[in-house]
């Protein structure tokens, strides 16, 4: 059996061709330099291509990241400081999500989702104050017609009608210091027929 010994200080390639050691580390600083660079670049160029919700398209994008809502549009949006509230459907479901204000983007926070059919009412903690938000996709409608009553005595508290023939979310302050109460919401069309939740 032979034995082959390597000497740390120099090695030998075929042809003769001597490398000293020092030679060989620099080689190795320089491989080691370029990959850290082309990661580096790799890195910032996904980040910079991530979607951060300033758009539109960016933020159906990150909305279909949700694993309820793969195949959602947005039909419309409403911006509440620094919220975006957004009517989202396909072709069973309708909701509204929520963006966040995240600095460099928005962020979705949370979605409600409903049958198609149905009026979608949510109460949501937005900029430190309460907001009842209420939106229809299921047909062309044109005024809705809100009512809250005062659940303790039966008293009206609000009765609003509004213009819903562009198809907004329809967003507004629960009524101070009022815990028990309910809401009623009708979506009317322009033959009368109605639509409730």
């Amino acid at each position: 059996q032979s034995c082959s010994i390597i000497q740390l200080d120099k090695l030998e390639f075929d042809g003769g061709y001597r490398m000293e050691k020092q030679t060989l580390k620099k080689i190795i600083t320089i491989f080691i330099l370029v990959i850290a660079v082309i990661s580096a670049i790799t890195l910032v160029s996904i980040q910079m291509n991530k979607p951060n919700g300033t758009t539109l398209s960016e933020r159906e994008e990150l909305l279909r990241e949700n694993r309820d809502c793969k195949r959602m549009n947005i039909a419309t949006e409403l911006q509440l400081d620094n919220y975006i509230l957004c009517g989202i459907y396909d072709e069973n479901k309708s909701g509204i999500a929520i963006f966040e204000s995240s600095g460099n983007g928005y962020k979705l926070q949370r979605t409600t989702l409903r049958e198609q059919s149905r009026v979608i009412t949510a109460s949501e903690y937005l900029n430190e104050e309460w907001y009842q938000l209420v939106w229809f996709h299921g047909a062309e409608t044109e005024t809705a017609e809100i009512v809250i009553i005062n659940t303790d005595n039966n008293e009206v508290i609000m009765e609003q009608s509004y213009d819903v023939s562009d198809g907004n979310i329809i967003a507004f302050n629960e009524p101070d210091g009022l815990k028990n109460f309910s809401l009623d919401v009708v979506y009317y069309d322009a033959e009368g027929n109605t639509y409730e939740g």
